[in-house]
């Protein structure tokens, strides 16, 4: 019986997160309700870019369409493949729900595989740290993204694949091992850009850690492995820019900026999603009096962090969306420095994590302090509970010269309001055309 019950309570969090899993997805393709623009009601204006975008290369490169009105907004090709095959799909929401769901699962079994070969005390493994995991991946406040058209939890997760691949080779010291990690950092990179760091961080700081970078034969290895999904994404990227005829592509780098404009918008933020965290380690810090074990992690996971949290602050776009990038990071750091504690310390660890799925603000992607409520309200209460809308996208007919930009004639649809350039009604007005063209 204590046998059963302690295998009950090492599989709970591993079942919790799948079974979360399903009905993320299930739910997804429900409020999808086979026209994803239409009646998902979870999209952001970059969303519409990202599905439109997929529409647009299913045109373009597989029907072969001249003449097609010009893009407003050009995204990165991974995404916007998996959007092409959802809209193939009857735009049933499948292929992105799926997407989503299986990003989820995967970033926790990644963050588990990481903890476990990074842990650097010798305190037994206990399912209070599985469950801080699982909650820190699916319910806390700063998953409130998920459930939209957005990237993000997809490139995360490839970025800790590479990771979790280049583990296995600085073990085996397999090389097949380390190419699988640089083409998944490849993908990563192809999905957002910022996937590509903890890839080269982590690998860099092995190279020179080894001092194997300085013979030759292991140089040029590991030269190429850095270098390789470098090269690539930049080759991708070119002929992606000239195959989909655009106006725009977000200028990410431009946006960064030695500044400490953002600090009254971090300084909000931060406390507000890592103080279940925080809380534990001053608590351990005033218990255990030997403090080594904070810098017990590796010099990588720390830099990951680092490096991750200051473009986030100098980048000057306010969105708590951001301090996701390096969210799991941080969690499998905490986890794995973590000294040895007792049963009851581990008890009150879980609490701060429970705690914090109830304190969330109004608006999670530009929170003010006045937002902050105790509610059981939460992002994944407002995403289970919803129902599709209906933007009535079919009423409008779009009125499109050749090659030129779409003009709706549904002025008074809120969802065309702003029909700037590179504005939702742009968007909007090219999916209904190429929609239209498709039909």
């Amino acid at each position: 019986m204590i046998y059963s019950r302690q295998i009950f309570n090492a599989l709970a969090p591993h079942i919790f997160v799948l079974l979360f899993c399903i009905l993320f997805f299930c739910q997804y393709v429900y409020l999808s309700h086979s026209q994803v623009l239409n009646h998902y009601p979870f999209i952001s204006p970059d969303g519409y870019e990202w599905y439109t975008n997929g529409l647009y290369y299913l045109e373009r490169s597989w029907h072969h369409r001249e003449n097609l009105p010009i893009l407003p907004v050009l995204r990165p090709p991974v995404y916007v493949a998996l959007n092409t095959l959802d809209f193939l799909i009857f735009e049933s929401g499948i292929v992105l729900g799926a997407t989503q769901a299986l990003s989820i699962f995967f970033t926790y079994y990644f963050c588990l595989i990481l903890y476990r070969q990074f842990r650097a005390n010798s305190d037994k493994e206990s399912s209070i740290h599985l469950w801080c995991l699982a909650l820190a991946i699916t319910l806390l406040p700063i998953n409130f993204f998920r459930p939209y058209i957005l990237s993000d939890t997809l490139t995360v997760c490839l970025s800790l694949g590479s990771v979790i691949l280049l583990s296995r080779f600085f073990e085996d010291q397999k090389y097949f091992s380390l190419a699988l990690a640089s083409m998944t950092a490849t993908l990563a990179a192809l999905t957002q850009t910022y996937g590509y760091i903890p890839f080269f961080i982590f690998l860099s700081i092995y190279a020179i850690g080894k001092r194997s970078i300085i013979t030759y034969p292991n140089f040029l290895i590991y030269l190429i492995a850095l270098s390789l999904p470098i090269v690539i994404y930049i080759i991708v990227h070119y002929l992606w820019r000239q195959e989909l005829r655009h106006l725009m592509t977000p200028d990410n780098f431009i946006l960064l900026s030695f500044s400490l404009k953002n600090w009254s918008f971090y300084q909000l933020i931060w406390p507000l999603y890592f103080w279940p965290i925080l809380t534990f380690l001053a608590i351990a810090l005033l218990l255990i009096k030997n403090k080594r074990w904070l810098f017990g992690g590796p010099p990588a996971l720390y830099l990951v962090v680092l490096i991750f949290a200051t473009l986030c602050f100098f980048y000057q776009w306010k969105d708590s969306r951001f301090t996701y990038y390096f969210w799991p990071w941080a969690l499998i750091l905490f986890l794995s420095i973590l000294p040895r504690l007792n049963v009851v310390l581990k008890s009150v660890l879980l609490l701060p994590f429970i705690a914090s799925i109830f304190i969330f603000p109004l608006n999670p992607w530009h929170p003010d302090a006045q937002s902050i409520k105790l509610s059981y309200r939460s992002w994944a209460y407002d995403y289970f509970t919803s129902k599709p809308i209906n933007r009535n996208l079919n009423q409008c007919i779009p009125r499109c010269p050749i090659n030129s930009l779409c003009e709706p004639s549904c002025e008074g649809n809120k969802y065309f309001r702003d029909f700037s350039h590179h504005g939702t009604g742009k968007t909007l007005s090219t999916y209904l055309f190429l929609r239209q063209q498709k039909d």
